[in-house]
């Protein structure tokens, strides 16, 4: 797994599911104004907590996510209403000398939607230069994003049924240019001790926590193409520019 030579991106997700599937699926951003109660249901947001159903809190929904450091309410886990609220507090906090930790460089897909929906808000009257933030995405030169596939591989378990991750593609990038495109991977974060039994039964029970990782496509075309010999099938995604920006973010 490549999460031994990687460092997992925060929020780790107890539930496994495809890079690609939940990248299309925050892709939903609209423009009208609206009441904060009813922004807090939006789709876009319940999305962006990684909220599911749950009967048995008073709120109806529990995210997926179940790292405290995603959150900026002591009860945003279950409640998206009070996430969304401390949200907004949280981006019309003057920024501090280190830009980095403040909530709009945190959450920069949450601000992003935010404030395509209630852009008069007075959290989006002060804006925060997120160098990192602007170095990772190129000043904002993501043009594109593709799914890339690679074919089944008898070699490991894990792979027999091929592995998806979701690529990035800058503008200006051509030929082996494009090897260096930042693709995001999600899998299993499978501790270094483990053996192969121990990986078996956690694998089919469940017993894995799941995140995400980025890294330039080169790493990935490399283990998958050169040494693996797996074919790699790349689609890209056909999306209005705002939501590539919302994913680009979001990721």
């Amino acid at each position: 797994m490549f999460f031994k030579y990687l460092g997992s991106l925060q929020p780790r997700i107890r539930q496994p599911g495809f890079v690609f599937l939940f990248c299309l699926a925050m892709a939903q951003v609209a423009h009208a104004s609206q009441p904060l109660v009813d922004l807090a249901a939006e789709p876009t947001w319940i999305r962006l907590g990684h909220y599911e159903p749950d009967s048995s809190v008073s709120s109806g929904w529990q995210s997926a996510i179940h790292s405290s450091d995603f959150f900026l309410h002591a009860d945003g886990r279950i409640n998206p209403r009070l996430e969304l609220e401390a949200t907004l507090a949280a981006f019309a906090i003057p920024p501090a000398n280190e830009n980095e930790q403040h909530a709009q460089c945190r959450f920069p897909a949450r601000w992003h939607w935010l404030r395509s929906k209630i852009g008069a808000h007075a959290a989006f009257a002060m804006p925060v230069k997120c160098n990192a933030f602007n170095a990772w995405t190129r000043s904002g030169n993501i043009e594109s994003l593709s799914v890339v596939l690679a074919s089944g591989y008898l070699g490991n378990p894990a792979s027999y049924y091929g592995h998806t991750l979701l690529k990035f593609n800058f503008k200006g990038d051509q030929g082996q240019t494009r090897l260096m495109d930042i693709s995001v991977n999600y899998g299993a974060i499978v501790e270094k001790n483990d053996g192969p039994f121990t990986y078996i039964a956690k694998s089919l029970s469940g017993g894995y926590d799941g995140g995400f990782s980025h890294i330039q496509f080169y790493f990935h075309n490399h283990n998958y193409g050169n040494i693996e010999l797996r074919d790699l099938w790349e689609y890209k995604i056909d999306l209005p520019a705002n939501e590539v920006d919302l994913i680009v973010a979001h990721a």
